[in-house]
């Protein structure tokens, strides 16, 4: 009889061990999914099978299983609806496209019908990235009035060579040059040309590393700063009345600059230009006389300037019509 209590008592803690995740109708076999340190570089997601059982003395019905992250995926191979004491098998999956550097946990919870939650595990990954950028993010600072630039160091994991990097800049004006510095190090640098097609503003783009045959990057550096106009045009619009046709328009900049060429559509006439680089802030004024020719009212004045880098700068100009 005392062998017998023995051998019970023993199987009920094994039970107890195997099922550990969980104070709800459903416990599972771990308390923690845990993808461990991954490497996304052939592209292929990472699949774990969590079983676990209805430990309740009723059956249940699965609604839904919900995970705080996109990169995480979980489907249900067993029937939704379990009966007491039934197995539940769910298939849980790392997509690869989708996730994140560094450590990440999240919470896999499996819901009935009426979103209570019946049991769940935590879900975690490590992902190191083979290539990693010091400072993470590039913050652009200008040079010149139209040339922005800034440095990181690329960190190539072992096996890893400078020529197996690709660089894909977001944006054309962005110019990015690489030099290695050692056998698992690449000095990255990263210039703008203002004039080149930026528009004034803050700056949001960025650099992809590609160091595998995957379609998506394997880092991404994003590249940060603020792109001032190194010359303003005071007023950047000119409204000119029908009976005071002459105005004049004042370039602005913080360093010296020269204005190289001045020309107006055909319904604008150019009456005068002076250029002045003893002005503390450098101003420009230009006399332009608008007419509405051929029933025309609008038209530019474009400014060829060198600030020291060639840049182009187009006023438009409104004119009210003769009648």
């Amino acid at each position: 009889m005392t062998l017998r209590l023995s051998i019970v008592a023993i199987g009920i803690l094994c039970v107890s061990n195997a099922l550990l995740a969980s104070d709800g109708a459903l416990q599972f076999d771990r308390n923690e999914l845990s993808f461990g340190k991954i490497d996304r570089n052939n592209g292929i997601d990472h699949v774990i099978i969590l079983r676990g059982r209805n430990v309740s003395s009723v059956a249940i019905n699965i609604g839904r299983i919900n995970i705080g992250c996109g990169c995480v995926s979980a489907v249900l191979k067993s029937p939704p609806t379990v009966a007491a004491g039934a197995e539940v098998i769910v298939e849980v999956s790392l997509r690869m496209h989708d996730i994140r550097i560094g450590g990440h946990k999240y919470k896999l919870t499996v819901l009935d019908d009426n979103d209570e939650a019946l049991g769940g595990v935590s879900v975690t990954y490590n992902y190191v990235p083979r290539v990693i950028a010091t400072p993470t993010e590039i913050n652009l600072v200008p040079t010149t009035p139209a040339t922005y630039e800034g440095v990181a160091t690329l960190s190539l994991a072992d096996g890893l060579r400078p020529t197996d990097l690709r660089l894909a800049p977001t944006k054309a004006s962005l110019k990015v040059a690489s030099e290695p510095t050692g056998e698992s190090q690449i000095l990255l640098h990263v210039s703008l040309d203002a004039a080149s097609g930026s528009n004034p503003g803050v700056l949001n783009e960025s650099v992809n590393v590609f160091a595998s045959n995957l379609a998506d990057p394997d880092f991404i550096i994003p590249i940060r700063g603020e792109i001032i106009a190194p010359v303003t045009a005071s007023p950047d619009i000119l409204l000119v009345a029908k009976d005071n046709r002459i105005h004049e328009i004042t370039l602005h900049s913080s360093r010296p600059f020269h204005v190289s060429h001045v020309t107006a559509s055909r319904n604008v006439q150019v009456a005068a230009t002076k250029d002045s680089t003893t002005d503390p802030v450098y101003g420009v004024r230009i006399s332009a006389s608008a007419e509405a020719r051929d029933g025309m009212a609008n038209g530019t004045v474009t400014f060829d300037i060198d600030a020291p880098t060639r840049l182009t700068l187009e006023v438009p100009v409104f004119a009210e019509r003769d009648r």
